[in-house]
């Protein structure tokens, strides 16, 4: 006999239980850990745990203190509590094999489909040419540098745009890099914009 699936969403993690025949344990994949000290609950009933632990979170500066200071805790209580800890990048899990051992970790990068090609009409309304371009995809936070990257490529003719993709019409005023013309593109200060799901050429 096998129990039905069934998820739980709590705050920001995503707790995936997996159906198991009812002699064996459930084993639970837990998406991020901000909310890891209620996994708690799993170790008290045995339950197997597997935490995708995402980014390192409490160092981003969006969060207020006391906000760093909860999430620093639940980095803490995923590490502990998890029985076994799942990395998306080397870097995450070199940060993590500060808290517990190599073995505890494992490392999954994040993978896509190969686009070998793709519709090259699609760059000239936005006045692109096929290998005559750079991308930026990223969250629009500051940890990322967007700012920095696009003052960098700025600084002299590169004979190519950089595409900054996501929106920024948050910058009031515009970051002096993401004035128009120059050496970026901003897909969201074009009309028509860049559709969703657009898929631009291959470099």
């Amino acid at each position: 006999m096998q129990r039905e699936p069934a998820a739980v969403f709590c705050c920001s993690s995503a707790n995936v239980a997996t159906p198991r025949p009812a002699r064996e344990q459930w084993l639970v994949l837990t998406l991020g850990c901000n909310t890891a000290v209620f996994c708690l609950a799993y170790r008290v009933k045995g339950i197997t745990n597997l935490i995708d632990m995402d980014g390192i979170e409490w160092r981003r500066q969006k969060w207020s203190t006391l906000e760093r200071a909860w999430l620093y805790l639940n980095e803490r209580a995923g590490c502990w509590l998890g029985n076994h800890l799942i990395a998306d990048h080397p870097e995450i899990k070199a940060h993590l094999a500060t808290r517990v051992g190599d073995a505890k970790i494992t490392m999954i990068p994040y993978g896509a489909d190969r686009i070998d090609n793709a519709d090259s009409g699609v760059l000239a309304q936005y006045g692109l040419q096929p290998g005559g371009y750079a991308m930026v995809i990223a969250r629009p936070e500051p940890e990322n540098s967007i700012l920095e990257i696009g003052a960098a490529f700025s600084r002299k003719p590169r004979g190519m745009k950089l595409v900054v993709l996501g929106r920024y019409d948050w910058l009031n005023p515009p970051s002096p890099p993401f004035a128009k013309g120059g050496n970026l593109l901003c897909p969201w200060r074009i009309n028509p914009p860049l559709a969703k799901g657009t898929c631009l050429p291959p470099l």
